[in-house]
């Protein structure tokens, strides 16, 4: 049993940093191709972030931590980069 627990444990962490990226940077190049003018483009991009939040809401369940420690880890992880990126791809136009 403790075998299937470390492997939980990393699928968990690997689908967790795996949809904190599909979200940031779907969401990220959504903006942009929304920018461009790009509708379908941009449509993709937004598929991608929702896969990303799928992928995100299964880590949670897969990892079994309590609910407030992983928003704790998962929030910073989504809107930092977001944050971070969103006003020089705005500025730019």
């Amino acid at each position: 049993m403790a075998a299937n627990r470390f492997a939980r444990i990393v699928a968990g962490t690997i689908e967790m940093f795996l949809g904190a990226y599909f979200v940031t940077f779907g969401a990220l190049a959504a903006i942009y191709f929304f920018e461009m003018q790009r509708p379908n483009r941009a449509m993709l991009s937004v598929a991608g972030a929702l896969f990303g939040g799928l992928l995100v809401f299964r880590a949670e369940r897969m990892l079994g931590w309590k609910r407030w420690f992983f928003l704790i880890m998962i929030v910073p992880m989504l809107i930092v980069p977001i944050v971070w990126y969103v006003r020089p791809l705005i500025a730019r136009h």
